[in-house]
């Protein structure tokens, strides 16, 4: 579960405008950011995937409508355990939006962004942060595996997100946007 936890405790940084982006300015708040649930289907796909011990995700047409996110990590005395490679995993995915010009004060996924490290902060299959703060996303399931001296990280997301067009997530007071029941202590919408 402590990827559930390292997801949402992110989500939640965003919703409340604490991330800063690439030139130090804080992303906006977040109206509609949806609390993160476990899904047994999303995590049984993820340890599927990451039992083979691969090095990228998985074919997309194999998993339609379902983003993911795959991260390699060497076992080493800063990353001894299972919990300290998912947190590292989860890191180095939403790093991206403090290094690669991002999604702006609009908080929209561009044509621009399609192909570039950005996708992993929204949900691409590559190595991308918007997957993880796209705001409709709902649904988590993750594996970790150890593959001889490495840490395999596998997350999937439902419904998955970088739609060119879309917004990543509806900029203004948090939990304003809520369909549902809001998580004031987190600034999160349930699903």
């Amino acid at each position: 579960m402590h990827y559930l936890d390292t997801h949402n405790f992110r989500r939640r940084d965003l919703a409340n405008g604490t991330i800063p982006d690439n030139n130090g300015y804080l992303l906006p708040k977040a109206t509609n950011m949806i609390k993160l649930e476990l899904d047994c289907e999303l995590e049984a796909g993820a340890i599927a995937h990451a039992s083979t011990c691969p090095y990228t995700v998985s074919d997309p047409s194999t998993r339609a409508g379902i983003g993911e996110h795959y991260h390699r990590v060497a076992i080493s005395s800063t990353v001894p355990t299972y919990r300290d490679g998912i947190k590292n995993a989860v890191t180095n995915w939403w790093k991206v939006v403090r290094h690669y010009p991002g999604i702006g004060t609009a908080a929209m996924f561009r044509a621009t962004h399609v192909g570039t490290p950005i996708e992993t902060f929204t949900q691409v299959p590559r190595t991308s942060l918007l997957i993880m703060g796209w705001a409709k996303t709902s649904n988590l399931g993750c594996s970790i595996v150890t593959c001889k001296s490495d840490y395999v990280v596998i997350c999937r997301y439902y419904p998955k997100g970088n739609i060119v067009g879309q917004n990543v997530y509806i900029t203004g007071t948090p939990c304003s946007g809520c369909m549902g029941t809001c998580y004031s202590d987190l600034g999160l919408c349930s699903a």
